[in-house]
């Protein structure tokens, strides 16, 4: 019986230690932040407990509550509306996205859905593209 658990487990170790196809790398673009829209509903962050006390997803603000709103980030063909928020886990936590307005960032362009930015706190944070609008060329003067 032992002979024959060793000899399964032998088998299933080069399943399991297998390489997988390394990750392509991100193209990461710089964006300016132009404005951030804030006329949405005031909710409460989400917070989901620990058995024996505690939690995640807890607001850093004082008050708990912010405001859903957009972030309208620039980059050199596209005008890309994001929310101001994103959903990071199965559980539903709520994670609120932290950028500067009129300030510089850099994101990396996903699908034509999602994308990449980096927050304030140098995260690197999946939202969603709400609209992608083109930028009017640019054209020199004569």
């Amino acid at each position: 019986m032992k002979l024959l658990a060793l000899a399964l487990a032998l088998a299933l170790v080069p399943a399991c230690c297998a390489q997988t196809k390394p990750a392509k790398p991100r193209e990461w673009q710089a964006a300016t932040v132009l404005k951030l829209v804030s006329g949405g509903t005031e909710t409460e962050a989400v917070v989901v407990p620990f058995p024996g006390g505690g939690g995640v997803g807890e607001s850093s603000t004082s008050s708990g509550k912010h405001a859903r709103g957009v972030y309208w980030l620039k980059t050199d063909k596209y005008t890309y509306v994001i929310p101001n928020y994103c959903k990071a886990n199965l559980a539903g936590i709520q994670w609120w996205l932290y950028l500067t307005v009129g300030g510089q960032t850099k994101i990396s362009v996903d699908s034509a859905r999602t994308l990449h930015v980096i927050d304030d706190e140098g995260k690197d944070r999946k939202v969603h593209v709400i609209e992608r609008i083109a930028n009017e060329p640019q054209t020199t003067p004569q």
